[in-house]
């Protein structure tokens, strides 16, 4: 899911990547991943909804992978920029 939402981000489709990183985190979730996979998938999101100008939902999922990276003691994922 999180490939097929990098290549809508490529082409600008920010809504029909937002539904394949929602996809792909649904199925974290369920599944049980954990791990820089899948605070990579809220990044994902955080960023759709960012490219869409929904800042307040941006921030929330890109606060919810900051705070999984630190209590992963992630500090290099907690200090770095992704871009996709």
């Amino acid at each position: 899911f999180n490939n097929m939402g990098f290549a809508h981000m490529q082409l600008r489709n920010y809504d029909k990547a937002l539904d394949y990183f929602i996809s792909s985190h649904r199925l974290d979730t369920e599944k049980g991943g954990a791990g820089a996979a899948k605070t990579a998938t809220m990044v994902n999101i955080g960023v759709a909804f960012q490219n869409l100008g929904k800042t307040e939902d941006a921030l929330y999922f890109l606060n919810m992978a900051l705070q999984t990276r630190l209590q992963q003691n992630d500090w290099a994922g907690a200090s770095s920029v992704e871009h996709i």
